[in-house]
């Protein structure tokens, strides 16, 4: 007869996986929906791509300029740029020559108004001592009687003309050494600076471009070009697919769209329910009879008029305490089963049968008896 071992049973997936972005970013679009059938590689979510959109633009535009420039650079300077580099320095110069001649000149017109500012003060002071003179004698003879008062306001007045005539001369003298021509040096300063400039940039053509500014600029395009592929990279991550094959069984799926994930957060998870596991705890003391590839017959309590036919894939290689109330040990056996009906549903229980093969009727009646001998009765000697 066939020895038989039986014992119950949950149902799991035959693999299940997680769907998880690898980037962060806002859900943008949801493509499926708890029970839909998806294939590896499915696209379930997508990511908004507004920023690295921006980024990738601005990146594409650095790597023309470094290029162009980097061209520039290898090529050397053209006979146009060349001519008008010297262009630009002889405009500089005659710039300069220009802004020196009238510095120059400004100077000696300011140099000849100071001589005659000087000579306005001095004859200013001159007339002056002679009003001061004229006006004490006039005050003299009109203390002699000699000379009326008017003679004397007269005298007093062209005093106070002279001592005006001296104070404007000499504000003016004040004023005129007081002026730096500070305009027309700095702007003989500038022209001076822009011709340095226009000789400096003529140099540097005419001496063409140095080997370590070429391979500077190298490596400014090798480092865009290297962040241009990360930020492409980072867009083909957006689009968030499935790891295998199976059916999604996440709820209210497409509620999650327009929610912020972060990198590694669970979106869904999708469970391969074709072929079914069957984890079946079997006691210690009956899994010697147990072997991969036996065949097993299953019972679901959702299904008591259906039999499911599997076969042994895996025995787990230890034992675990059961939590009934003999705590007897156990060993998970794994058996797969077709689902091609789609009934037998995740942690679903029922019976399993595992068949062991054909056996004499007294080895089966008998061999719970016999093995109690063979390990309690042994122990007592």
């Amino acid at each position: 007869m066939e020895l038989k071992v039986s014992s119950e049973l949950i149902i799991a997936p035959a693999e299940n996986a997680d769907v998880r972005p690898e980037v962060e970013g806002i859900i943008e679009e949801v493509f499926v929906d708890e029970g839909d059938q998806v294939a590896a590689g499915d696209l379930i979510v997508r990511l908004s791509d507004q920023n690295y959109n921006f980024e990738i633009e601005k990146v594409t535009a650095q790597i023309a300029g470094a290029r162009a420039h980097l061209n520039m650079l290898q090529s050397g300077p053209s006979r146009e740029e060349i001519d008008l580099a010297k262009s630009k320095v002889t405009t500089a110069q005659a710039k300069f020559l220009h802004a020196t001649e009238r510095l120059e000149e400004a100077k000696r017109i300011l140099s000849e108004r100071i001589a005659k500012a000087r000579t306005a003060v001095e004859k200013a002071t001159q007339q002056l001592a002679t009003a001061d003179r004229e006006y004490d004698r006039a005050q003299e003879l009109v203390n002699e009687r000699i000379f009326s008062l008017k003679q004397l306001d007269d005298a007093k007045s062209i005093r106070d003309l002279r001592q005006k005539e001296m104070e404007e001369a000499q504000a003016d003298l004040a004023m005129l050494l007081a002026e730096d021509l500070a305009e027309l040096r700095n702007g003989m300063l500038v022209a001076q600076r822009e011709t340095q400039e226009a000789q400096n940039q003529l140099t540097v053509l005419q001496s063409g471009s140095r080997p370590e500014e070429i391979e500077e600029a190298k490596a400014d395009i090798s480092r865009l070009v290297a962040q241009n592929d990360l930020l492409m990279e980072q867009i083909r991550l957006l689009n968030v697919v499935s790891p295998i094959s199976g059916v999604i069984t996440t709820e209210k799926l497409r509620e999650k769209k327009g929610q912020l994930v972060e990198r590694g957060a669970l979106i869904a998870s999708v469970q391969q329910l074709n072929t079914m596991i069957a984890e079946i705890p079997v006691p210690e003391k009956e899994i010697a009879d147990i072997k991969l590839q036996q065949v097993i017959d299953v019972k679901v309590l959702a299904y008591p008029s259906e039999t499911f036919r599997g076969h042994v894939i895996a025995i787990s290689p230890k034992a675990l305490e059961n939590q009934n109330w003999d705590r007897q040990k156990t060993v998970v056996v794994k058996a797969e089963l077709m689902n091609s009906s789609g009934k037998l549903k995740p942690n679903m229980t029922g019976h399993a049968k595992i068949y062991c093969g054909r056996r004499s009727v007294f080895e089966v009646l008998t061999r719970r008896i016999v093995r109690y001998f063979r390990i309690e009765f042994w122990s007592w000697w």
